[in-house]
């Protein structure tokens, strides 16, 4: 599964961004630590 990357920006930052489902009733977000990455959460 790999999600379609997005970006979302703010006043101060750009965050960059995984999204799978997303018509699910549930949504949730996962946060990484900085050495990390989104591949993380892949299955």
């Amino acid at each position: 599964m790999s999600g379609h990357e997005l970006t979302l920006a703010t006043p101060h930052l750009q965050l960059a961004a995984r999204r799978w489902n997303a018509g699910a009733p549930c949504q949730v977000l996962a946060l990484h630590g900085w050495l990390d990455n989104a591949a993380s959460f892949a299955e």
